[in-house]
């Protein structure tokens, strides 16, 4: 009886070491990564409204700037977006766009989500074979497997999906919510 005990609690030992050694890997209770900082990605946009194709970049907390790249039409229009509103501009013209004309916009759901996503160390991560996905709720982000670098994101409830390329981080955002661009 005693040697049962005594395997017993090797075994939990054992398995207590194991689950320890994962942790420090992150594998059991993996977190996001950080991704509250500044940065940049095109994006690839298929949504309700139709397909388009954009660049995002977060010039701070809650403040982005979307290009339009695609279609040829649109293609070049900015939208500002920051706490005064939203603005859009094209070449040396700009006009200050109403907010409830902006609300519904795939472009206003995709930055009020990703700035969510970003904002949210919480979130789930769920791993599959070759990526992982980050979920906070309204916004799924997809990872390739070993890194933090986003290669996708999926707004469900609004039926709207992305593919992201070209992401690079242009600087950190500090607690107190100012910003730091890195020039080098």
């Amino acid at each position: 009886m005693r040697i049962k005990t005594i395997l017993f609690t090797a075994a939990l030992t054992l398995g207590a070491l194991t689950l320890t050694a994962c942790e420090g890997q992150n594998i059991l209770s993996p977190k996001p990564p950080d991704l509250n900082k500044l940065f940049t990605f095109s994006a690839s946009i298929s949504c309700e409204t139709g397909n388009f194709s954009a660049l995002f970049t977060r010039t701070a907390m809650g403040s982005w700037d979307i290009t339009l790249t695609e279609p040829y039409e649109l293609q070049g229009i900015t939208f500002s977006r920051t706490g005064d509103g939203v603005n859009a501009s094209l070449d040396n013209l700009s006009a200050k766009v109403l907010s409830d004309g902006y609300s519904n916009s795939p472009l206003t759901f995709i930055t009020d989500s990703i700035e969510s996503a970003v904002r949210d160390s919480s979130a789930s991560v769920v791993y599959g074979d070759q990526s992982y996905a980050v979920n906070s709720g309204d916004t799924v982000m997809y990872f390739q497997q070993g890194s933090a670098v986003p290669s996708a994101f999926e707004i469900p409830e609004k039926q709207i999906k992305g593919e992201i390329s070209e992401f690079s981080v242009m600087g950190e955002i500090f607690r107190d919510g100012a910003d730091v661009v890195l020039m080098l």
